[in-house]
């Protein structure tokens, strides 16, 4: 727990101290039954008495202070624990996060750590206290009564025993309710954003229902985990009684028989009250001991992800040799003319370990200044291709930007390269500003500048407030938006990509928007001298970039052809269906 080492090593020290002074408070009660009252010396009563009040108050100021220590000591390690943890989920390839699942990875950072700093908190408060306690009051049991100590002792294994069986038949349940909170959380997070979909699909009932089903059986195993739980104190506290009989019934046969007093009987007793206390702690201690090592299980599996492999599978190199069709513009295309900004050499991309391609042996060349249209039927690996150059996911063979191999570049410093507009409309609650500025802090010239371009005559002030999902935002708002985003000081910038992004577009708007993106032609590098910037746009709307110097036809993940316009229209059969179809 770095940064509260200090205050975890006080706390428990503060209640260790403050269980010594507890242990001997039997003995004292003890003195003043028996040579107090029993001797008629009122006056040692009230010494005694009050070295007792002294105690009690000692302790008290101690308990104070370590509740407040183990607090702060554990809720401040939760909220760097939950730092790490957000931070750690950012650095996640897209891959990562989809694997562990959304709502998994939200539960990490509410339930799971929310479960350990309270874990945290208990422990540093009573995990020192208890074993003392019920080890300290074992010792004294001993040392006033041998036999009846002995019997104590068995009955404190006896509810040891019982607590690890509770233990032992808990741990497969919590794991159970674990599982159902993330299918709990992950429907609730799709019945959020898809509210819309259910509403008018009518599907609510059925919605209902699945979430009734689940919320059913987290219920089915709490009860099961409570019904485990609820039966160790009973039966522990049954045992305890019955030793406290047996106490009174055997300690007054030897109080008469001279070898025990009667204040000895009454510290017996006291010491077995403290046992079934210490117990209990350990009880309650155990099972949040398994709930948080199931937590901490599932945290170490974010943390145990290697951020350096992004765990994708095996993407492999083999390819069918199928010819692709060019124009012949061969010296073009691999970019000879010019310094290259984007290079594929027999790229492989392939999603996990089962499955097929998603690309497969995909080679072109971008140079400075050029366009590139990228189109294909649905799943034939468009946006695919635009988030492997976006560095989202990991691939086999080469990929160069700016002669550079893509994996050996960072994540912000390739975003500081790149302006992308993905396929999903994006929108996070805040306002206008937020979304598009995404806190790279752009003065507000550029910001309205951007938001021209892209088309937003919505956004008039910065500063209105969206809501989450853009709840308030049309479909073509938000793709305008997300537009403005990607070109946001393209000025510094080297790439422009843009997948599927005029879809909600009426046809007016798409033409006057591609018109203001057609002005976007250069950027000026640290030389200082203008360097065309590379546009990729991915999209099935042939009238936005048949005049693009390039266009790559994708088909089942390989590329079809590549070439411009004309030349495609005469040797591709795809590219000429698409044609027809956008017409």
């Amino acid at each position: 727990m770095v940064g509260y080492r200090a205050i975890s090593i006080v706390a428990p020290v503060f209640k260790f101290i403050e269980a010594v002074l507890e242990i001997f408070i039997p003995l004292l009660v003890a003195a003043i039954i028996d040579r107090g009252i029993g001797g008629g010396d009122m006056g040692f009563v009230w010494r005694v008495g009050g070295l007792m009040l002294i105690f009690y108050c000692v302790g008290f100021v101690l308990a104070l202070a370590c509740q407040y220590l183990a607090a702060k000591s554990a809720f401040g390690f939760g909220t760097n624990l939950r730092l790490a943890l957000f931070s750690r989920i950012n650095s996640l390839s897209v891959l990562q996060s989809d694997r562990l699942t959304h709502s998994t990875l939200i539960n990490n950072i509410n339930i799971d750590v929310s479960a350990i700093q309270n874990t945290i908190n208990r422990t540093l408060r009573l995990a020192t206290r208890a074993p003392f306690i019920l080890i300290g009051a074992l010792i004294m049991s001993l040392r006033l009564n041998l036999l009846i100590g002995l019997i104590i002792f068995a009955v404190a294994a006896l509810i040891f025993g019982i607590l690890f069986f509770v233990l032992k038949k808990s741990k497969p349940v919590l794991k159970k309710i674990n599982a159902h909170l993330d299918k709990i959380a992950l429907q609730t997070r799709e019945n959020l954003t898809g509210a819309r979909v259910i509403r008018s699909s009518n599907a609510v009932a059925r919605q209902d229902k699945k979430f009734g089903t689940e919320a059913k059986k987290i219920r089915e195993q709490s009860v099961l985990l409570h019904l485990y739980t609820a039966l160790s104190s009973p039966l522990a506290l049954l045992a305890v009684n019955l030793v406290i009989m047996g106490i009174l019934y055997f300690g007054g046969l030897r109080v008469r028989g001279g070898d025990l007093t009667q204040g000895q009987v009454v510290a017996l007793v006291n010491y077995m009250l403290q046992i079934l206390n210490a117990v209990s702690i350990v009880a309650m201690l155990s099972v949040l001991f398994v709930k948080a090592a199931a937590s901490g299980k599932r945290i170490n599996a974010v943390f145990g992800l290697s951020l350096d492999e992004k765990d994708l599978g095996k993407n492999g190199d083999e390819s069918e040799g199928e010819g692709v069709e060019t124009n012949g513009n061969a010296d073009e295309i691999k970019g000879k003319n010019g310094q290259n900004v984007i290079e594929f050499k027999s790229v492989c991309l392939k999603y996990g370990d089962g499955g097929g391609f998603a690309l497969k042996d995909i080679s072109f060349c971008l140079k400075n200044g050029q366009s590139l249209g990228v189109v294909g039927a649905t799943g034939s690996g468009k946006s695919s291709l635009l988030n492997l150059i976006a560095g989202f996911f990991d691939y086999s063979g080469s990929i160069l930007f700016l002669g550079q191999e893509l994996r050996g570049i960072g994540q912000g410093e390739l975003s500081n390269l790149l302006g992308y507009s993905m396929q999903g409309a994006e929108i996070f609650e805040g306002s206008i500003l937020e979304n598009v500025d995404m806190g790279r802090g752009l003065s507000h010239e550029q910001v309205f500048k951007a938001l021209a371009a892209a088309g937003c005559d919505f956004a008039n002030e910065l500063d209105f407030k969206l809501m989450g999902d853009g709840a308030n935002l049309s479909g073509g708002q938000k793709q305008r938006l997300m537009i403005a985003r990607a070109i946001l000081g393209i000025e510094n910038k080297k790439l422009l990509m843009l997948d599927d992004s005029f879809s909600a577009l009426d046809f007016d708007t798409k033409m006057a928007l591609k018109g203001n993106l057609d002005l976007i032609k250069c950027v000026s590098d640290c030389q200082n001298f203008f360097v065309p910037i590379v546009k990729i746009v991915a999209t099935n709307s042939v009238s936005l970039i048949k005049d693009f110097d390039l266009i790559l036809v994708l088909d089942k993940g390989k590329i079809v052809s590549i070439g411009t316009h004309s030349d495609l229209l005469s040797c591709c059969k795809i590219y000429k269906q698409i044609v027809q179809f956008s017409e």
